[in-house]
């Protein structure tokens, strides 16, 4: 598999095996917020279930002004100025697993963010930085391959070091 991006926000897939395809596709900006948004939901609602439901989050108060940022954007598109940026990886076809799965909140520079595994794909989202300091946290992380960082464009990652395993 491989990942290609145009600017500023066409994003392209080829998958060699076990079949071939190409698909190019062109976010506009409000796809590009719409998807942010849901991934922020998705993630925080993922570090909730985890805590409240199955009980493996460690002790997170998810009702802390921490997130407030994160749930004003996804409750109501706030602030406006820019769509909160989030990481996509795409592992290599050999790595693609599927089916769902969500990693304890992760604290890295005092920022508490998620990570979680939809249909084979990871997403990571910063759920408690400020809007204009969240890119800053999430290019400062450690990447692997195949890392596309979205918000209002599209951008591919460089690879800083190796991980072991999943982000």
């Amino acid at each position: 598999m491989s990942i290609g991006v145009k600017a500023p926000a066409t994003l392209i897939i080829d998958l060699r095996q076990p079949v071939t395809c190409h698909h190019e596709d062109v976010y506009s900006t409000k796809r590009l917020r719409f998807l942010s948004r849901a991934i922020h939901k998705l993630a925080f609602e993922s570090i909730a279930l985890g805590l409240y439901v199955l009980g493996n989050q460690g002790s997170v108060d998810l009702f802390s002004s921490e997130f407030d940022q994160v749930r004003r954007w996804v409750r109501y598109g706030e602030p406006q100025a820019a769509a909160r940026p989030w990481l996509w990886w795409f592992p290599t076809q050999e790595q693609l697993v599927q089916g769902w799965r969500v990693e304890p909140l992760q604290r890295w520079q005092g920022s508490g963010y998620a990570q979680l595994r939809v249909f084979g794909h990871w997403f990571v989202a910063d759920l408690s930085s400020a809007p204009a300091d969240v890119i800053g946290v999430l290019v400062g992380m450690d990447r692997v391959p195949g890392v596309v960082c979205l918000s209002d464009e599209i951008s591919l990652m460089i690879a800083t070091s190796a991980i072991g395993s999943a982000p």
